[in-house]
């Protein structure tokens, strides 16, 4: 490899990648540059309305997720998902169902008002909103751990 390369200056070797390891080489191609137009790119910032809000509970290891006091209606449903935060990585994609479990007799409490429990599973619950100013509670998480929600809005 020594000798091939230091050889002679300047040689151009162009089968050298592919004699050594097997590689072929990218063939040399000019690109035309493109040319600029006179048109200019409109950037539409969408600014979103705060529908739901969250915060954590002070008295015991939970969350309690609401109607946002500004909000001007209520959602039809609410989708719910939690999980532990990791040193690294996505919280979500980490979860593993023996961290806890939403289902019910699993240890994780759930307070509704204003609205139903749809769905309980795993880490996610759907909630039916019944009432604007409707509020579900979840307790009983690892007050070791730091949980991460996730929660929106699902309307038909």
């Amino acid at each position: 490899l020594a000798n091939a390369l230091g050889n002679v200056e300047g040689e151009v070797l162009p089968d050298l990648l592919n004699e050594m390891f097997g590689i072929q080489a990218e063939q040399e191609t000019t690109v035309k540059p493109k040319k600029k137009s006179a048109k200019k790119k409109v950037i539409v910032k969408r600014t979103r309305k705060k529908i739901l809000e969250s915060y954590a509970l002070t008295e015991s290891p939970g969350f309690v997720v609401k109607n946002h006091d500004e909000a001007a209606g209520k959602p039809d449903r609410v989708i719910i998902k939690a999980a532990y935060a990791p040193d690294m990585g996505n919280a979500f994609n980490n979860y593993h169902p023996s961290d806890f479990d939403f289902a019910e007799g699993k240890g994780i409490e759930v307070v509704t008002e204003g609205c139903r429990v749809l769905s309980r599973e795993h880490n996610r619950v759907k909630l039916e909103v019944d009432d604007k100013t409707f509020k579900a509670t979840f307790k009983g998480f690892d007050s070791n751990r730091d949980l991460k929600i996730d929660f929106k809005a699902d309307n038909d």
